[in-house]
């Protein structure tokens, strides 16, 4: 018997219980599976499925949140907001105004609408930051939702010092 030098990673959900987001579970893999079939089509390739790419952008911002930001959503928000995967974007071919939007609806089924589709990686995602740190907290447990600094227009969320930082901060 061969035992592994390595410890196994910790998975979605260790991550965020040890950070005090156990509530964020089953909104994390919602926004992951609206991405589903993305990369499929990007790539023309079907072996490129499942897409594990999403899960692992955030994974990899959970394993280097700042433990002093442990708990707060918003901080948590703004730095799910950060991960590349949130570019990727798609139209019709066609009809060129017709953008995929994933959070209103997933790509499958936009896919499904317009046969004559063209994904691409866009230079900015779907939603401001703003807008999408704001869908994540509607959808994060309301009773655990902490805010953010008021009176501080934050810009970024500083993972090495652990602080939210905005104007003068």
């Amino acid at each position: 018997m061969t035992h592994d030098a390595h410890p196994e990673e910790p998975d979605l959900l260790q991550l965020l219980e040890d950070l005090g987001f156990a509530h964020w579970h089953s909104l994390l893999l919602d926004l992951c599976s609206r991405f589903d079939g993305w990369i499929v089509d990007f790539l023309q390739q079907s072996e490129s499925e499942p897409d594990f790419r999403p899960m692992v952008d955030i994974l990899d911002q959970l394993r280097t949140f700042p433990r002093a930001l442990a708990g707060n959503d918003w901080a948590l928000a703004k730095v799910i907001g950060s991960c590349d995967f949130l570019a990727r974007a798609a139209r019709d071919k066609y009809m060129g105004a017709i953008g995929w939007d994933p959070f209103v609806m997933p790509y499958k089924r936009f896919a499904e609408r317009h046969p004559a589709r063209y994904p691409y990686w866009e230079a900015e995602p779907a939603r401001s930051e703003a807008a999408l740190t704001d869908w994540l907290l509607t959808r994060a447990r309301p009773a655990q939702r902490t805010e953010a600094p008021a009176r501080k227009t934050v810009h970024h969320v500083d993972k090495k010092a652990g602080q939210i930082g905005g104007e003068g901060g």
